[in-house]
């Protein structure tokens, strides 16, 4: 049995987006997690398993202690910058699958506007991430500090190399475009 018939997303939760908030990121979280776990019509004591947001400052033991959980039997923390949230869906999945857990609650997000701001992270407003020590030494002192920043340099360099266009780029169909996407619930 594959994977996608053995799981699904079953309940999301998440908070206002405003500008400013006196809320912390963890009380952010804790309040989404909550309207997540309801909307999938669970309680918190059924949930054993954990991914937290590592970019947001939270860990397993924030949601256990908050939360009230009782019998956690899996936790991690992916490390992957801006795919961190899909890589921790897929590693849930494979968990369930695996029959590690039943229930695993994920969780994402920063306050990006009163907090931790991208354009700031050179000045501490997100923790250095190991993963992009090579960052802090060789990009960002020229100004790189986001994705789309480092992924044009490639690109002006593939268009230098090759002879390629902006025009050639947009005529390029997306190797996703046609792959359905659905969200079962079982």
């Amino acid at each position: 049995m594959s994977i996608s018939a053995q799981t699904a997303i079953m309940g999301v939760g998440q908070t206002p987006f405003t500008r400013g908030t006196e809320f912390s990121t963890l009380e952010l979280h804790l309040q989404a997690a909550l309207e997540a776990i309801q909307d999938a019509g669970l309680t918190p004591a059924e949930i054993d398993g954990v991914m937290p947001n590592e970019r947001a400052g939270t860990i397993a033991e924030d949601f256990i202690l908050n939360l009230g959980l009782p019998a956690l039997s899996f936790s991690s923390t992916i490390r992957t910058g801006g795919a961190s949230f899909v890589s921790a869906i897929q590693s849930a999945a494979l968990a369930i699958a695996g029959g590690v857990v039943t229930n695993v609650l994920l969780v994402a997000g920063r306050r990006g506007y009163s907090a931790q701001r991208v354009s700031l992270t050179s000045e501490g407003a997100i923790a250095p991430h190991p993963v992009m020590r090579h960052v802090d030494e060789f990009e960002r002192p020229f100004g790189n500090t986001v994705a789309s920043q480092w992924f044009a340099q490639a690109a002006r360099r593939q268009m230098h190399e090759y002879g390629t266009t902006s025009e050639d780029s947009a005529a390029s169909p997306s190797r996703f475009a046609d792959t359905p996407t659905s969200i079962r619930a079982h």
